[in-house]
């Protein structure tokens, strides 16, 4: 897992993951899981742009399918818009003066994959993901996912 920083002229190489940036340290990660519905992405985006999160920048994998489109959190619209792209695996902070995050929740770090996992590759990218949030220093991780309702196994559950 290779962590690339935003920069005012764009992402430029970090170090590796052994040295991930350490303004990460003791901070909360809230991950989404590409899952049914894409609901973990979709409470990503919400988070971001509710709060106005900053885009600190993007993690790249070798089992990351390749992506890329318009930049989701632009604050102009219109033909003259200042858009970024968006990319498979991006990491986005609430260090910004422009930040709207409750005081309570300035120490959140909101990750954002839009890119699926090559088939076969999801353990290995699992375990460089879970390497590089030990190397972070991150205190806590929230992961977000969802499930058909029809999963459910218990009586009385939808499915069970």
């Amino acid at each position: 897992m290779e962590y690339y920083p935003s920069t005012t002229l764009g992402p430029s190489p970090a170090p590796p993951p052994t040295s991930p940036p350490s303004s990460f340290t003791g901070k909360t990660l809230v991950l989404p899981v590409v899952s049914h519905g894409n609901v973990g992405q979709l409470a990503s985006d919400l988070l971001i742009n509710t709060w106005r999160l900053a885009r600190a920048g993007c993690l790249d994998h070798a089992a990351l399918l390749p992506c890329v489109g318009c930049g989701a959190f632009s604050e102009t619209t219109g033909v003259n818009a200042r858009q970024r792209l968006a990319l498979g695996m991006e990491v986005w902070s609430s260090d910004s003066e422009r930040c709207d995050a409750p005081a309570d929740l300035a120490s959140v770090v909101v990750a954002q994959q839009r890119a699926e996992v090559v088939g076969g590759a999801q353990g290995e990218f699992a375990i460089a993901t879970a390497a590089w949030i030990a190397a972070a220093g991150f205190a806590e991780v929230v992961i977000m996912a969802s499930m058909p309702s029809t999963a459910g196994g218990a009586p009385g559950q939808i499915g069970g």
